[in-house]
Order: structure tokens, then sequence, then C-alpha cells
């Protein structure tokens, strides 16, 4: 890499290969993902409770097992951000509030965030939700989407409460951030920042200790740049958790390898509605001619396009 930033540009395996090979620390990596936050911030309104402290102290430990040739995982000293609806032990969940700001919660963490910080990932940041999940604004002000400029969420802009964990991603100040969808809030600010998002199936990853509107349809999921890096992460952080019923243990199984030859795949052509979906594809601006073309290239046995 030709600088700081083009570092934070790099797959998660990228940035685990530097580590491992000495050429950059954890704490290296951290100080320069948080430089990038505090760059973008103003701007953007991506920070809403920061974790720094809690960081520097994962990173130096992460450090330590580098240095003596101990590696506990792919995601070991790799800087993530959280949405903040998900609970951080030691720290407030405000739901873009400022009534919650003093939120404190000493008894409870996310699974999500427990089984990364054991396989030696590093929490920076939770990053900003709308008040309460709804809306343009948290409690600092509007948050922007990171490619067209939309407010948060509202037809015609980026939609999604996890635009937060969005914009990190896109602006490269995190490579993977937790997002958490109802409807569309992982779905849309990943086309509105054009980056990739993973919602796994209900259960995958436990809903403990995340604030939750509906049970039925509430999905944790990731933002990433590239799928790969997803799904590093992902086979960490999926798993049962004595507070989520629903969870559950789903193997995980090296998507490369999947042969798409054997896979019929449905396909939804929406984009010539004027309703939520055409906004959420900004900054496409509606022009997906490609998409089924480019899933019929995967070599699946079938491409259905669904008219109705």
């Amino acid at each position: 890499p030709a600088d700081d930033e083009d570092i934070m540009f790099l797959s998660v395996l990228e940035m685990q290969a530097l580590l491992r090979q000495g050429d950059l620390t954890s704490v290296e990596l951290t100080t320069i993902a948080w430089s990038m936050l505090e760059k973008y911030d103003a701007e953007f309104n991506i920070l809403e409770v920061s974790l720094y402290d809690l960081a520097m102290d994962l990173a130096a430990a992460a450090d330590e097992k580098f240095a003596a040739g101990s590696y506990d995982s792919y995601i070991q000293g790799i800087p993530f951000a959280v949405k903040d609806t998900y609970d951080v032990r030691g720290y407030a969940t405000a739901y873009g509030s400022f009534e919650f700001l003093d939120n404190i919660i000493n008894d409870a963490e996310s699974p999500l965030v427990t089984y990364a910080v054991d396989a030696g990932a590093i929490p920076l940041f939770k990053s900003t939700v709308p008040q309460l999940t709804w809306g343009t604004a948290n409690y600092n002000g509007t948050v922007y989407s990171c490619l067209n400029g939309g407010y948060s969420a509202g037809t015609g802009n980026s939609g999604g409460s996890s635009i937060g964990s969005g914009n990190a991603v896109c602006l490269g100040v995190v490579p993977i951030a937790i997002c958490e969808q109802t409807g569309s809030s992982c779905q849309a600010p990943a086309i509105a920042n054009g980056i990739t998002t993973i919602i796994p199936a209900l259960g995958t990853f436990s809903r403990e200790a995340n604030g939750l509107y509906s049970m039925d349809s509430d999905r944790p999921g990731l933002f990433c740049r590239d799928v790969m890096s997803c799904a590093v992460f992902f086979n960490y952080q999926r798993g049962t958790s004595a507070g989520d019923p629903q969870s559950r243990d789903v193997p995980f199984y090296d998507p490369s390898a999947e042969d798409l030859s054997t896979y019929t795949i449905g396909f939804v052509d929406n984009s010539d509605t004027s309703a939520w979906p055409l906004a959420w594809d900004t900054p496409l601006k509606g022009l997906r001619g490609d998409v089924l073309e480019a899933l019929q290239a995967t070599g699946a046995a079938e491409v259905t396009e669904e008219t109705d």
C-alpha cells in the first residue's frame, strides 16, 4: 500500500497478511482507522459511541500474540465497527438518541461483539443510527450516505438505520461493520454506498443484547467491501447464545467452493419502480440492466426471472 488510506481499503485477509508478516501492527492499524474516522466524521456523522480505549488495549494484546507467533484467527488485530443498537459491555447503547447517552450496559454484550473479540478482532466504535433507528438524524445531526449525499432514510435518499456502519466501510474507516435490519437497514445503505452486505438467515447470528423492533424480521448482518471479508468475519461471529433461543449453530462452508451450476436463482427486476427499491438504488439510479446477465454468468443451472 502506498499510504495509510490505501491500507484501510485492503481486504481483511490482506490486512491479516501484513499483520502476520510484521509489516504492520494492530496498534498501527487501529490508529490509522481512528484517524480515518476523525477525518470523515465531521462531514458524515459516523461516530456515536467511542470504544477507543478498549480498542487500543485489545490491539496491544493482539500485537503481543503476533509477536509470539500465536494466531487465534484470521480476524485477529482487525478493527471493526458496531451499529449502536448492539450492546458492548461497559459502554452506552444510545440508539441515536440523547436520551440514552448515559445508558451504560454493564451486564450484557452482543455475541456478535463477544465472539469477534474472542477471535482477536478490535471493536473501534459504535456507529451512528437515526434516533431510535428512525428518521434521518441522530442526536448529533443528519447522517449522510457516502456516495450520493443522501440522508440516512427516506425516499430518494440512502435508506436504512445502519447508515453509520455503511459510511464507515464505504469511506475506508474500517473493513467490516455490523449492521441490522427490520426491513432494509442493511440492504439500502449497501446499495447507496456501493458496498456489500450479507444478511444471514434468521438465527445464524444471535440477536441477544441488541435493540429489536421485531422478533420475526430483525436480522443482524455485516457490511464489507468484498464478500470474502464478510465471510471471514461471519465464520467467527455465527453461532448460538443462551440469550437468543432462536440462535443456531449453522455450519460454515467456503463460499468459493460452492458449485453454482447446481443452483437455481430467483431474480425480481424492480428497477423500473418509483417506490422504495428505486430510492435504494442510488447511485445506480435504477440502471441495473446487467444484474440478470451477471447472475447468469455465475454458471447457475437456472436463473428464473419473476415478473409479478
